[in-house]
């Protein structure tokens, strides 16, 4: 049996679902401003409902995932209680207080940035998984590491101590 070309479900859904849909969707609506000279005037309930279309199966299938068990809970509390629950309580409070509009604003501000950093990260996922998958290696060493772990300082593993992350790519 003949191997097709290498894909994480199809070729064709591949490039759909990583952000094909979004491509055409935003080709659509540039089109209809640019060459047809079409007008768009967007409210605030339309951005939350376009909002809503595009990101809340991403975030539901997110949620699945992360909330799947106690273990997954566990680890990643930041993520399944503490920043839910901080979020909760600034809504919470600012319902009650004549400055809401405020703070709302400035929720959305930091909700922005931090899914510009998140979708950056995301993207490189992708593309780091479909490169794998296409057989396509980088020639230069990457080596990720969180930002509270010394660089200088060897890694306790299972298999024993792992080298450094400096150390690591001076071997390279």
């Amino acid at each position: 049996m003949a191997q097709g070309r290498p894909a994480i479900m199809t070729p064709f859904w591949d490039s759909l679902l990583t952000g094909g849909v979004s491509i055409v969707g935003m080709g659509a609506v540039l089109a209809y401003v640019l060459l047809l000279r079409g007008r768009i005037a967007f409210v605030d309930a339309d951005w939350i409902a376009l909002t809503i279309l595009v990101n809340s199966t991403h975030f539901m299938a997110s949620y699945r995932l992360l909330y799947s068990s106690r273990t997954e809970i566990a680890a990643h509390r930041w993520s399944t209680i503490f920043v839910p629950a901080l979020l909760f309580g600034t809504l919470l409070l600012a319902a009650f207080r004549p400055e809401r509009d405020a703070v709302y604003a400035q929720l959305v501000l930091l909700s922005s940035i931090y899914l510009a950093w998140h979708y950056t990260g995301q993207a490189w996922g992708m593309v780091s998984a479909f490169s794998q998958i296409s057989n396509v290696r980088y020639h230069s060493p990457i080596h990720l590491v969180g930002f509270r772990q010394d660089l200088d300082r060897r890694v306790e593993s299972g298999e024993g101590k792992k080298p450094s992350p400096h150390g690591m790519v001076q071997e390279f």
